[in-house]
């Protein structure tokens, strides 16, 4: 028994640490399993469509409150579910109308550049995964990943990109793979608008991105970017307090209508209410009479 939890506890930490290493946070990383039966490959392509553009529109609509946490309504759980609904569907199934001749094109261009740099397998039947390991990239070597959905209209319609830094190495500052992702996904998106194929140009956009990111001054701040699955436990977070707080003044409305009632009651009886509360005291806590103890 011992053995099975520190498998299950090594498991679920080498999915989440496979997760955070795209830059999500722990909690991102444990919320994306959590709907993707622990598989960290599907965790991670829910979060990388949630970070990409076409999110967006989608994500400030649901979440159009002033203080960036969400619809403030009833309605607000079910939105969400369907919001991030709609991401898995259009992580795991793409869009019809593949366009295999473009893609074939692309990926044999991918292997003559990058030759043993260049690896590729399909996964979970739908997804093509790319890597492309890039060695003398500076100042942080690392890979690629470029997710297409087998049924997408590729270049028409973006990969999923993600750079992933090599073993122990990191981008130096807090939060900065995530937005590196992020202008991945927006360079990804603008490739596609121009219908250019996106794998070689991606990694040679890094070459320029990574040093830019890095240079900025230190106290420079990073661009911020929206909360991804975190919002849904704010929400209920706020719903459980708004549970209390109507719990409340139930609980004071009771009491209200209760004292009204004893009131009316006294009044009734021709007494003052301080006796009817005493005669009402005594007679909740009269003992059964000996007839009532025999008999139970």
């Amino acid at each position: 028994m011992a053995n099975f939890e520190e498998n299950h506890i090594a498991n679920a930490k080498h999915a989440t640490d496979a997760v955070t290493a795209l830059g999500f946070s722990v909690e991102e990383a444990r919320l994306a399993l959590e709907r993707c039966d622990s598989d960290p490959e599907r965790a991670a392509r829910l979060l990388l469509t949630l970070l990409a553009p076409a999110s967006d529109e989608a994500r400030a609509t649901l979440f159009a409150s002033g203080d960036g946490i969400g619809r403030k309504d009833d309605l607000a759980i079910p939105h969400i579910e369907a919001y991030v609904a709609r991401a898995l569907k259009a992580a795991e199934e793409g869009e019809p109308n593949p366009d295999e001749d473009s893609l074939q094109e692309e990926l044999l261009v991918l292997e003559s550049i990058f030759g043993d740099n260049f690896s590729m397998e399909t996964r979970l039947g739908r997804t093509l995964a790319i890597r492309l390991r890039l060695p003398d990239l500076l100042p942080v070597p690392g890979e690629l990943h470029l997710r297409m959905q087998l049924s997408g209209r590729y270049p028409h319609t973006p990969p999923l990109p993600a750079f992933l830094p090599s073993n122990g190495l990191t981008l130096g500052k807090p939060g900065a793979c995530l937005v590196l992702n992020r202008r991945l996904a927006e360079k990804a998106l603008a490739l596609a608008e121009e219908q250019a194929p996106a794998g070689y140009e991606l990694s040679t956009w890094l070459e320029e991105a990574i040093p830019e990111l890095l240079g900025a001054p230190a106290d420079a701040p990073l661009q911020r970017l929206p909360p991804l699955l975190e919002v849904p436990k704010a929400l209920r977070e706020r719903q459980r307090r708004a549970k209390i707080a109507a719990d409340h003044l139930g609980a004071a409305w009771s009491a209200t209508h209760g004292l009204a009632k004893d009131e009316a009651e006294a009044e009734a009886k021709g007494i003052g209410l301080e006796e009817h509360l005493r005669q009402t005291a005594l007679s909740s806590t009269e003992l059964p009479s000996a007839d009532n103890t025999s008999r139970v």
